[in-house]
């Protein structure tokens, strides 16, 4: 038969485990609104900085993409 406590150790560690990562997304879904709401008070000229530097300790793509945005929403 089906032994209850293997069983159970294999859901709760699935369970575990998607907690891990709702809490991961969160963490993510925080970030971003945090770098979007930098973002926003920036001048139109500082987004368009941040959109063409290429250097490599430069804005990453999540960045970019933001600024790119606020940018657009701009009229842009």
């Amino acid at each position: 038969m089906f032994n209850r406590g293997i069983g159970m150790s294999f859901f709760d560690k699935v369970s575990k485990a998607a907690s891990a990562v709702n809490d991961g997304i969160k963490e993510q879904q925080r970030r971003q609104r945090e770098m979007i709401e930098r973002l926003e008070s920036k001048s139109d000229d500082q987004l368009k900085k941040i959109i063409k530097d290429d250097s490599f300790f430069g804005p990453g793509q999540t960045e970019k993409n933001i600024a790119r945005k606020i940018l657009r929403d701009r009229g842009y």
